[in-house]
């Protein structure tokens, strides 16, 4: 099965009253490479959705008649439309606005004025999550069938077993013909082996793995505990499938499904062993948890991995009185190269800041790339904030270094802001907010600026709370 596409592409429902809004949004989606149908109302776009069963669905929050909350609420008790991921499109952003919005099934939010750089980076995210989710369904399916394929078999070797006790020939030819590698050990050692046994552990012939043990087969450090194993069978007892590494007789490790059974073979006690090659399954897996947990363009780390090693970090903070950075990344002309040099050139300077910023940092650092161009640095153990933030600084100044793109030289600047465990908050979402924070300080300030969270930073945000709750109750009022 192939990767993920880097972006994945699809037909994307505007839900909006306002044409403005609805032109902006068709012009840049299409300029994006997506197909696009439009509705100005929730009536409309109910009937739309089921018709022309989009991939998303970017849908206004306020809107005459029915709202975008209730809309989305229709939608996903639809059967034919609850499983298109639907983004909120508001001006509102207040917490419980967005509380509400995901109860009603909404997956994200973008709030208005519109930055189109965000708003294509979520789009893309959440159609990416939904073309693994659907890999993930196939898989998962597919492991299904796998698995009663399996029990079926296993059914049909006891059932044959238990007939053909008195016919080892009969026996021995329905096993050469079966696609699993079976083995059988009598006294210490092997005493048949099926072709397939033969291609699963790189022999020539069958008879090259006679005279050895069902042991010797099994890598370390699943060797050590096979005479255990091996010695708790009794014949007539359930069958046991365990996964571990195989070793081939060239000495490379296959990962196997392995059932070893008590048995009788040429009228004595036996042990059968049956193993199936899984390793093209396990790859994938890896493959799918990998996809999950990292940006699909750089390989860094998402969001979802970036939190869990956050609070992992502060979890060790905590116990061992320590303190650590975060520090909120964002490029100053990434939009103008996109724009000017086109998507391909993003891609790659991209790429390049994410090699930079690594070449900056230590193993035990963190960075994550959130979408678009914003980029977050974990730095654990930051035993002093004049040196924790000067890691920071020469982050900035490696990336600013000229970046070779095709026939062009560019060279981009970064706004950063800072948060300090325990100073700023103790909690992975407050930290990224208050550097989130301290970013659009240093943003503001004029590109190549890096600001630290403090005090003043902390009365603006409730300031803006305040102002924004009171915007909201009084838009409930009108």
């Amino acid at each position: 099965m192939s990767d993920l596409p880097k972006e994945p592409r699809g037909r994307v429902l505007i839900v909006d009253d306002t044409p403005a809004n609805l032109a902006v949004l068709l012009d840049e989606l299409e300029h994006g490479g997506f197909k696009v149908a439009v509705a100005q109302d929730g009536e409309e776009a109910l009937e739309r959705a089921e018709y022309v069963q989009p991939a998303l669905i970017l849908l206004d929050v306020m809107m005459p008649g029915i709202g975008g909350f209730e809309t989305c609420r229709r939608l996903k008790a639809h059967p034919g439309t609850c499983d298109i991921p639907v983004i909120f499109m508001t001006a509102l952003t207040d917490a419980s606005d967005k509380v509400h919005g995901f109860a009603c099934g909404g997956v994200d939010y973008v709030t208005k004025p519109f930055q189109m750089d965000e708003v294509m980076a979520r789009i893309k995210t959440h159609l990416a999550l939904r073309a693994a989710q659907r890999l993930v369904i196939e898989h998962n399916d597919a492991l299904r069938r796998e698995a009663q394929e399996r029990r079926s078999a296993q059914l049909q070797l006891q059932e044959t077993h238990e007939r053909l006790l008195d016919s080892e020939e009969r026996y021995r030819i329905l096993v050469e013909m079966s696609p699993d590698a079976i083995l059988v050990e009598s006294d210490g050692q092997i005493v048949f082996a099926n072709s397939a046994a033969a291609v699963l552990y790189g022999a020539n012939r069958p008879d090259e793995l006679l005279g050895r043990t069902l042991q010797s087969f099994a890598a370390s450090p699943y060797r050590e505990t096979i005479p255990a194993a091996l010695g708790a069978l009794s014949e007539g007892a359930d069958a046991r499938t365990a996964e571990e590494e195989a070793l081939r007789l060239d000495g490379t490790r296959v990962v196997v499904s392995v059932t070893r059974v008590a048995v009788t073979f040429d009228a004595r006690p036996a042990v059968q062993m049956v193993a199936r090659d899984i390793s093209a399954r396990r790859r994938l897996e890896m493959r799918l948890q990998h996809q999950a947990t990292h940006d699909t363009l750089t390989g860094l780390p998402n969001r979802a991995l970036l939190l869990d090693r956050l609070n992992q970090a502060i979890a060790g903070a905590k116990r061992r009185d320590g303190r650590l950075l975060v520090c909120f990344l964002d490029l100053d002309r990434f939009k103008w190269v996109n724009d000017s040099l086109g998507h391909d050139a993003g891609d790659v300077l991209l790429c390049t800041v994410a090699d930079r910023i690594l070449a900056c940092l230590r193993e035990s650092d963190t960075v994550a790339r959130l979408g678009g161009d914003e980029f977050v640095l974990l730095l654990p153990d930051a035993t002093d904030a004049v040196d924790a933030t000067t890691v920071a600084r020469r982050v900035a100044a490696s990336i600013a270094q000229p970046i070779r793109l095709g026939e062009h030289s560019v060279s981009v600047t970064c706004s950063v802001g800072c948060s300090h465990f325990p100073e700023d908050g103790s909690s992975a979402d407050g930290l990224l907010k208050f550097a989130d924070a301290a970013m659009y300080s240093a943003k503001a300030a004029g590109p190549d600026n890096l600001r630290v969270y403090n005090a003043e930073l902390r009365r603006n945000i409730d300031e803006r709370v305040r102002l924004e709750s009171e915007l909201r109750r009084g838009l409930e009022r009108g």
